[in-house]
This record gives C-alpha cells, structure tokens and sequence, in this order.
C-alpha cells in the first residue's frame, strides 16, 4: 500500500539520478538487514527449534515498532501550492488503461514485468532446495540471508547508476539475465557452496526487478499521477503472481523443483530478449510518449 506514495513522495522530491537515489536506499536497508541476519544465524545455531524461530520473529516485531515510531514522530510532511486532482477508486481503472494507451515506454516495460511475475513463483523453492544439500553447516539458512543482502546491497549500488544512464529496462535486462543463471545453477546444483552464488543472483535479480518497477514508474510518470503508475503496474502483476504460485507449488507436487527451475529459466530467457525487442521506457518518456 505505500509503495505508490512513496513513489509521489520520490517523484516530488528527486528530480534527478532516481535510480541513484533508490540504489542508495536499498542499500542501507540491505546493510542493516546484514546485521539482522548475523542475529538470525546465531539465534538458528545456538537455540533449540521453535524457540530459535521464535526470538527472530520477536525481534523482527520489536524493529518494525521501532521504525514505525520513528517515522511517526521523526518525518515532517511538506505540503505544497499545487492544485490536487481529485480521483475517485472508480477512476483508477479508466486513468491507468488511459497511461497504458497512451504512454509506450510504460506499456512496453510492463508487459515484460508481468511476464517476469511468471518466474518468481520458483522464489520460495530456493531456500529450500539449498537446504535440502548434503553437509550444509549450522545456521546454514542465516549464512544464506546473509550472502543475499550483502549481494543486495552491491547490486543496489550497480542497479542505481545503471538506472540513471540507461534507463529503468537496462536494469529490467540484466536482473532477468541474474535470474535466469541463478534459476540455471538451483537446477542442478549438488554443492551447497555453489548456492551463496546461485542465492547473490537471486538477490540481484529480484532486488532490480523491484527497483526497476519504482524507477520506470516515477521516470515514466513525470511527477504526474506517479501513484496510478504504480498502482497500475501492482494491479496487473498481482493476478499472475496469485496463478503462478498455486501453479508452482501443483508443479512442485506432480515434477519436481527441477522442472519448476528450469520453466523459470525460460520465462527470465523470455523476459531478456523482450527488453531489447521492446523500446526503453527511459528513452520513451523523454519523448513524452
């Protein structure tokens, strides 16, 4: 619910390098997620199941208080003279086919985005997979959160700058290329070492896919009605993903997480090669198309 707020509040407020600037902020949330997740290692090495899973989610309560409190008291909201449009939710619909019609970088950028919806399904079976290998050391699972944020945290920095100079599909591209190799290697993997490589593609590949999605909006959008752009994007990925992930776990259930890999090989293959078939979303909403 606050990402196309956050979005009017970044278009509003950064009018240059917004790829820079989300790089930027996902890394200092990946570098206290790096603290966090040596918590989690040693909770998972040194205490007893389901107690272990139970102080990690305690404090992970404990910090989403701490920060809502900080945003409560600490953040001042800045209100400007401009005259705000008054949108009802059943304008939402019309407004968004509206940009979809009109603005082609946009639509070209999210028609790869909801295909790219059909691989993340394979996400959850990851973890899963790497833990299932043989000799993984203990708190193998926060070693792993661990190797994903550090991989996060770099990849927010690459994904940013790329972002600012080649535009929001560039970073689309190579996430899809990330998640391509990373769902490749989850395949046949049979050393769970090889999985902290397979996990810091992953990383990179959802972090940007994510990235991608707020910065094509916000550069798309030109500060005007960011948060339909969002919301749109939102509204159409989300049916897929509902689909694709009961289509998982069937999939799961009848083949194996090989199989599952391997249909996510293909989609991010798919979803690459449309970036350079379909115009950059960057390049179009110069143009104001």
């Amino acid at each position: 619910m606050s990402n196309p707020l956050f979005a009017q509040m970044v278009g509003t407020s950064i009018h240059r390098n917004v790829g820079t600037f989300y790089g930027a902020y996902n890394m200092v949330g990946a570098c206290s997620g790096v603290l966090a997740s040596v918590v989690l290692t040693q909770c998972l090495a040194r205490l007893e199941f389901p107690f272990s899973f139970r102080c990690v989610f305690l404090l992970g309560l404990i910090s989403a208080l701490i920060a809502t409190v900080v945003v409560c008291v600490g953040v001042r909201e800045v209100t400007d003279d401009r005259v705000r449009e008054k949108i009802r939710l059943r304008d939402i619909f019309p407004i968004g086919t509206q940009i979809l019609r009109e603005n082609r970088g946009f639509r070209n950028y999210t028609i790869i985005k909801i295909l790219v919806g059909a691989a993340e399904f394979a996400i959850p079976y990851y973890i899963i997979t790497a833990s299932g290998l043989k000799n993984v050391p203990a708190g193998f699972v926060g070693i792993m959160a661990t190797i994903y944020l550090v991989a996060k945290m770099v990849g927010s920095l690459v994904m940013g700058r790329l972002a600012d100079r080649f535009g929001a599909m560039i970073v689309l591209r190579v996430s899809c290329i990330c998640g391509a190799v990373a769902a490749l290697l989850a395949a046949f993997i049979k050393d769970y070492r090889l999985a902290y490589v397979m996990y810091a593609l992953l990383a990179v590949a959802v972090n940007g896919i994510m990235m991608s999605s707020s910065i094509a909006c916000v550069t798309c959008s030109k500060n005007v009605r960011t948060p339909i752009y969002m919301a749109t994007v939102g509204l159409l990925c989300a049916p897929l993903y509902v689909i694709t992930s009961f289509c998982g776990a069937a999939l799961a259930s009848w083949f194996s997480y090989t199989a599952l890999f391997l249909l996510a090989v293909g989609v991010y293959a798919v979803s690459a090669l449309l970036t350079f078939w379909l115009k950059d979303s960057r390049g179009q909403a110069e143009k104001g198309e």
